[in-house]
C-alpha cells in the first residue's frame, strides 16, 4: 500500500506541479480537506512592526497544506507527501527577516488569511481532479 501511494504521488507530482504549484496551494489543500476532512495546515511569516509599537506582529500567509491523517509529522500538498518541517524550509520566507513558524487552522481562518474563497471554482476543479486520481490519494 504504501509503494502504490509512493509512486502514485510520483506521477501526480508532475501533474500537479503544472496545475496547483504556482499559486494554488489554498485550492489543492482546501479541496483535500473538503473530500476527505484532512486538518489544514498553514506556514506563516511573522513580521515584527518596529515603528515603536512593542509588540506588533503581523502574520503573512505563505502556504497551506494538509496534515496526513495517521502521521501528524507529514504534510500533504501538491508536491506530495513529505515532512511538514521541509514544507515549512521550502515557503517563500526562506532567506527572509520573517520568522517563520506553521499551526493548524480552520478553513474560514485560512480562507480570509489567504483572501481567497473555499467555494470557487479553482477548489471545485481541485477537487475534481482529486477525485479523478482517487487511488492515488487514499490514505
Amino acid at each position: 500500500m504504501t509503494r502504490h501511494i509512493f509512486i502514485g504521488m510520483i506521477k501526480l507530482k508532475l501533474i500537479l506541479e503544472s496545475l496547483f504549484d504556482s499559486g494554488y496551494c489554498f485550492e489543492f489543500a482546501i479541496a483535500m480537506k473538503q473530500l476527505f476532512n484532512y486538518k489544514l495546515g498553514v506556514v506563516v511569516g511573522v513580521y515584527k512592526d518596529e515603528d515603536g509599537n512593542e509588540g506588533d506582529t503581523f502574520e503573512v500567509p505563505g502556504h497551506v497544506f494538509v496534515i496526513h491523517p495517521k502521521n501528524k509529522s507529514l504534510g500533504i500538498d501538491c508536491r506530495g507527501i513529505r515532512p511538514i518541517s521541509t514544507i515549512v524550509k521550502q515557503t517563500m520566507f526562506e532567506g527572509t527577516p520573517l520568522k517563520t513558524t506553521w499551526r493548524v487552522d480552520s478553513e474560514e481562518n485560512i480562507e480570509n488569511l489567504f483572501g481567497m474563497d473555499a467555494k470557487s471554482e479553482a477548489v471545485k476543479q481541485a477537487k475534481k481532479h482529486i477525485q479523478q486520481q482517487l487511488k492515488s490519494y487514499t490514505i
